[in-house]
């Protein structure tokens, strides 16, 4: 088995589409723990704030296969996948690290500089906090301590609900 994390964002109607991101990834896969969700400001172009959060899940499907299933999700929920990266979104799901549960081995899935990015780090450290970035070799909550620029991110405490 597998252990998978993930970025998950939205910043069109981004709280009905990450609710049904979140109900297609729970009736696909077992074991879905989420982070709590943050509110930020759009990056790199002018657009309305994206919701984002984390999630970890266990699934036997190899890395590739994976991401094809969350494009395919993507899809499913409106996104062009032809848009510009700096443009609004309906979903933006990323495969961040893909753990061998048998070897405990982390393999980095994207370009190091997504994994540091605040609003991808922070709700990665909240639910993985002493999962080893495999780039650095540093625990997910120390590289959050040493952020030293984070952009603003507001905590949406009463979302996502974990039990639902």
């Amino acid at each position: 088995m597998i252990r998978a994390y993930l970025s998950l964002g939205s910043n069109i109607d981004p709280q009905r589409i990450l609710e049904a991101a979140l109900q297609m990834l729970r009736s696909t896969f077992t074991e879905l723990r989420l982070s709590p969700a943050y509110r930020s400001a759009a990056l790199g172009f002018s657009g309305p704030d994206f919701i984002n959060l984390a999630a970890q899940l266990d699934t036997e499907l190899d890395p590739a296969a994976l991401q094809d299933w969350l494009h395919a999700l993507e899809i499913r929920l409106g996104r062009d996948r032809h848009a510009p990266r700096f443009s609004n979104h309906t979903l933006d799901a990323d495969l961040l690290l893909y753990l061998d549960l048998a070897t405990t081995e982390a393999t980095p899935q994207r370009a190091g500089h997504d994994l540091h990015q605040d609003y991808v780090l922070k709700p990665l450290s909240d639910i993985a906090p002493d999962l080893c970035d495999p780039q650095s070799g540093l625990s997910l909550g120390e590289l959050w301590h040493q952020h030293t620029n984070p952009q603003r991110l507001t905590r949406l405490d009463t979302w996502p609900d974990p039990a639902s």
